[in-house]
């Protein structure tokens, strides 16, 4: 007959035992995980001018990446989550870039280079505007977003702009960190609210190296 006590250290040894290999497990899978995603850091990805089959998908994309946003309280942002998802629309008015990885739509930014997304608003003249930058957020952490804005500079500069503008919002840190980055300074008169509380940080940076329209 196995004692009181005995059956007690059974149960500690199988406890003990129960909790190593919980941790193999959770090694194991992190290992996997890190090397799935060293494989995808590989991987290279291609920006360019999206195609309108690929706009649903470059829709979804930014939906999903603004998402964390959410002010579910705002009904102007519900309005402007729809306007997200539709690319179509401001391929119209826009230039809209994608990142494209092994034929999936990983990220997208629009360029305002002639017209505004909103009808009867004009640009400065000299001057693109990014709009709308969204990457998977299962793709963050890998220059994504870093090379769909260099690649927005560059169109910005080959269409022979002086200036690139953009508005972001003080939660949305890592964007302004990239911002920053990359040479945009703060245009706090140019900030815009677009609802009570809610103002968009302008940023400005002048382009160097630009090419004349055309040459």
């Amino acid at each position: 007959m196995v004692s009181p006590a005995a059956k007690r250290l059974e149960a500690a040894d199988a406890d003990r035992a129960q909790v190593h290999r919980a941790r193999i497990l959770t090694r194991v899978t992190d290992g996997r995980r890190a090397a799935a995603a060293r494989t995808m850091s590989r991987m290279p990805v291609d920006i360019r001018e999206a195609r309108p089959e690929e706009h649903p998908a470059a829709g979804m994309v930014t939906q999903r990446a603004w998402l964390e946003f959410e002010r579910p309280d705002d009904p102007s942002w519900r309005v402007y989550f729809e306007r997200l998802g539709d690319v179509a629309g401001r391929a119209e008015r826009a230039l809209v870039l994608v990142a494209v990885e092994r034929g999936q739509v990983v990220g997208t930014a629009t360029v305002e280079l002639e017209t505004t997304l909103e009808p009867g608003a004009m640009l400065e003249p000299g001057v693109a505007r990014f709009r709308m930058l969204a990457v998977d957020p299962e793709r963050r952490g890998r220059g994504i977003g870093r090379a769909l804005v260099e690649a927005c500079l560059e169109r910005a500069r080959a269409a022979g702009k002086t200036a690139a503008t953009l508005h972001t919002a003080d939660e949305m840190a890592a964007a302004t960190a990239l911002y920053r980055s990359l040479g945009f300074e703060r245009d706090p008169g140019a900030d815009l609210e677009v609802a009570p509380g809610v103002v968009l940080r302008a940023y400005r940076l002048a382009l160097a190296g630009t090419r004349p329209a055309g040459s």
